[in-house]
């Protein structure tokens, strides 16, 4: 079993929300339905929805993201099943599961479906 401190902890994640946050654009959430495909991997799924990321930052030991606006259009009829984190820079950052319940990198105020011109709202984005 491996163990840090919590300075490290903290540390880490800090070094993570820079690397988020360096780049000419803004990073973006992006949510997608089917399989979520090996890191880095072009998405298999359709992308339901796109929400702007407007600040990240370290508290309490993880890293909470605040998006610029939620909730955000649905732009293809679906349920999420999993999230992309692209950098500032527009480079792949982080993907993780999108649901309902704990756990996930991206929490849903419900479960969808989802249909295109609806609204999705996004509850948090948490990294641990």
């Amino acid at each position: 079993m491996i163990s840090i401190s919590d300075k490290h902890n903290i540390a880490r994640l800090a070094g993570s929300r820079d690397v988020l946050m360096a780049g000419p654009g803004i990073p973006l959430v992006r949510l997608y339905d089917g399989v979520q495909p090996d890191p880095g991997e072009p998405p298999d799924g359709n992308l339901i929805a796109t929400a702007g990321v407007a600040s990240a930052v370290v508290s309490g030991g993880v890293l909470l993201i605040t998006l610029v606006s939620t909730p955000v259009i649905v732009m293809s009829t679906g349920t999420p099943t999993w999230a992309r984190i692209l950098d500032a820079a527009g480079d792949w950052w982080m993907d993780g599961a999108a649901s309902e319940g704990p756990g996930a990198l991206v929490t849903l105020d419900t479960p969808g479906p989802y249909y295109y011109g609806g609204r999705i709202v996004i509850d948090s984005v948490v990294i641990g």
